[in-house]
């Protein structure tokens, strides 16, 4: 959904509706958040971890 402000006060402002819901790109997104870590990851030498694999108790 896209929205857009009218209004010139600082407390009068009035959001308006232009457009139905717009879903989720997840597949894009998700790989270009993937790649970004793994970028960040190779740059500052981390090593990826397995987080299925971690104990939830401290």
């Amino acid at each position: 959904m896209y929205l857009t402000q009218s209004g010139n006060a600082i407390y009068d402002k009035k959001w308006n509706i232009i457009s139905d819901w717009i879903a989720p790109d997840y597949e894009l997104t998700r790989s270009m958040a993937q790649a970004s870590a793994q970028k960040y990851a190779n740059e500052k030498g981390i090593a990826p971890r397995d987080c299925s694999k971690m104990s939830t108790t401290n």
